[in-house]
């Protein structure tokens, strides 16, 4: 089911006409919001690292505070790597559609199909 257009016939209602199909483009890859988010996820990441590493290599192990870090390096990996996979999966199985009547978007990964029509 990779033909946009197949993904959006089925949302649109009797008698109504596709006029154009369209999906985000998966190669941009930094928007806006990362002008903030990549300096963060490098300094949370870091830190969470940073800490575990430290934690694991002292000589007073404390187990409690070892796995006190592992959710937030999992959280840093996810700001710092993780992101972009989602976005770029998120893209590729995101469909836009207009019709004569409408528009509408479907999403493989979103369990709503939204439509949305100008009356």
């Amino acid at each position: 089911m990779n033909d946009p257009r197949s993904r959006i016939l089925p949302l649109l209602r009797q008698g109504e006409k596709l006029v154009w199909v369209g999906q985000p483009d998966p190669q941009v890859r930094f928007t806006g919001a990362d002008a903030f988010l990549v300096p963060f996820s490098i300094l949370w990441g870091g830190f969470a690292i940073f800490w575990e590493f430290m934690v694991v290599t002292t000589v007073k192990q404390q187990p409690f505070f070892a796995l006190w870090g592992i959710p937030f390096v999992l959280v840093g990996l996810y700001f710092i790597f993780g992101r972009f996979i989602v976005k770029k999966r998120r893209k590729l199985r995101t469909v836009y559609g207009l019709s004569d009547r409408g528009q509408s978007s479907a999403s493989e990964t979103d369990p709503f199909q939204i439509r949305l029509s100008a009356g």
